[in-house]
Order: structure tokens, then sequence, then C-alpha cells
């Protein structure tokens, strides 16, 4: 197998019934891509975007201002987002847990996830609120 040199390689765990399905279609046989045609190659990005706004169309979902419409990059967002702000609300140690969460996300280091902190208000607060606990720590032990 060939990596494109500008690709990056990433594990992408899927439900059993995700691979399964793959599996008894004979797609897991035909590419290391995750995204793949029925004739083994990586799908077209535009045919990808077409379909993704055809359903979106057909769940409710739409928007005509170009600047609000769904996209399919919103749902890695909202992955992202979601996780970060679950840890938040765990009072889990989000500064420990991001690197895993940039491996997941194939950034090659924790620093290109960390937009996602400011991406949400909901978020930004979160992070907000985190850091005023620790500030008043560091207030209290001097």
């Amino acid at each position: 197998m060939q990596i494109h040199p500008t690709l990056k390689s990433r594990l992408v765990p899927l439900h059993s019934t995700t691979t399964d399905r793959r599996k008894r279609l004979h797609y897991d046989g035909l590419s290391d891509a995750f995204f793949v045609s029925e004739q083994g190659s990586h799908l077209c990005y535009d045919a990808v975007w077409q379909t993704f706004i055809g359903l979106a169309h057909r769940a409710g979902i739409r928007n005509d201002d170009d600047a609000s419409r769904p996209c399919i990059h919103g749902l890695r967002h909202s992955f992202a987002v979601g996780r970060l702000l679950d840890w938040h609300r765990r009072g889990l140690s989000v500064n420990d847990l991001l690197p895993t969460l940039s491996a997941y996300m194939g950034h090659v280091q924790p620093a290109n996830t960390y937009w996602y902190l400011t991406a949400t208000p909901e978020l930004l607060n979160a992070a907000g609120e985190y850091f005023q606990k620790f500030a008043s720590q560091g207030v209290e032990g001097q």
C-alpha cells in the first residue's frame, strides 16, 4: 500500500456492525481508505459532499446561507468539542487527555487541537471556569 505523502495515516475504530457490513459488501479488502468506492478507490470529495448535503436536507437540516450550512468537517468539529466538554464536565484533566485526542484526530501536535478550546462559547466558558478554579487555588496557597 502506498500512502500519498500529504495524507496522514489514521486508525479509525469502528463498531462491529460497521465492520461486518463492510465485510459483507466486500469493501474491507478493497482499500485501506475509510471512504472507498465500489471499485476500491478513494471517494471523490465532491461526491461525498453532495451526498452529505442531500442526507442533511432529507433529515431536515437545511440552511441556504453558505456561512452556516452544514458541512462534513462539522462532524469532526462536533466530536472534538463534545469530547472536550465531556472531559470538563467530568472534572478530568483536559491538559493530560488532549494528546490522546490529538493522536486520535491525526494532529501531529496537541497545539493543533487547542484551537477547539475556543471554538464554541460553551467550551470557552468551561475552559474559563477551569482557569478560575486554578487561579483561585494559587491565590489561596499564597
